[in-house]
């Protein structure tokens, strides 16, 4: 993982899928940025980042 990556982000509540960008790296997680907005995803497994917003679930596998 690395700055300026583009990921893809998967909402298990609509199963849909959008590209998004890592915009800051910290030692829970990630930040990206997913259609102008920050999402802040905390690392639960070795690739596997998940983040909650506005009451879906979104995750990362890498």
């Amino acid at each position: 993982m690395h700055l300026d990556q583009v990921v893809n982000v998967h909402c298990t509540d609509t199963d849909k899928e959008n590209k998004g960008r890592v915009v800051r790296i910290h030692p829970k997680g990630i930040d990206v940025e997913l259609n102008d907005i920050i999402l802040k995803f905390n690392k639960l497994k070795p690739n596997l980042y998940v983040c909650n917003y506005s009451g879906l679930e979104f995750v990362i596998k890498t």
